[in-house]
């Protein structure tokens, strides 16, 4: 009974131990950390029968810890404006990134997720689109993030210049997004020129040339 005092009776005193558990800090950055201390009093009483009743609050089986996987990607898409017969000028034209279903449609209605201009030599290049898991991965009943696809097609937008032919091309993009399990999600994309400069569809032959 060295964890126990004599009271001036001779008899076992009720004693207290007081204890803290934490979990410690990792060092992946792709892991977020539970913070939560745990602080514990441990009650220790005779029974006068020969035992020490031991009660911990908060409860014992009770000091649980989550720890949240973080991953997240990136991805932009690019292109390069033509104008025949004269210079091109800058942010002339405009590019509209929308992103669809499987399908690839996009209603008249539908507002685009990016827009973009051209610069002077017609580049032109939408802002990233950045994925996490938790927003942007499916999930396998264990939990783990499971490969998943996105989809999106990019048009130009027909402008107002009445001198100037604008471009009906359509492009579909599928784009897979694969969790690395070390905090990145990888991506890959496929595209596919759907209708050629005047608007007329691209034969599935004609695609994979």
């Amino acid at each position: 009974a060295k964890d126990l005092t004599l009271d001036a009776d001779g008899n076992y005193a009720e004693a207290k131990r007081y204890y803290k558990v934490v979990e410690v800090k990792g060092q992946e950055n792709c892991i977020e950390y539970d913070e939560t201390p745990y602080n514990i009093t441990v009650t220790l009483k005779d029974n006068k029968l020969g035992k020490i009743v031991v009660i911990a609050n908060p409860k014992e089986d009770t000091y649980n810890f989550k720890n949240t996987y973080k991953t997240k990607g990136d991805i932009t898409f690019s292109g390069k404006k033509t104008l025949n017969n004269r210079t091109l000028k800058k942010d002339e034209f405009t590019f509209e990134l929308y992103e669809t279903d499987a399908t690839f449609a996009v209603a008249d209605t539908d507002k685009p997720l990016l827009t973009a201009t051209n610069e002077e030599n017609g580049d032109y290049a939408f802002d990233a689109l950045t994925y996490t898991g938790e927003d942007d991965l499916s999930k396998d009943t264990d939990g783990p993030f499971i490969e998943t696809k996105k989809y999106y097609r990019v048009i130009e937008k027909k402008g107002t210049d009445k001198s100037v032919t604008y471009s009906t091309v359509k492009y579909d993009i599928t784009v897979t997004l694969k969790d690395d399990t070390n905090g990145k999600i990888e991506t890959t994309r496929v595209i596919k020129k759907i209708t050629d400069a005047y608007g007329a569809p691209i034969s599935a032959e004609a695609q994979k040339a």
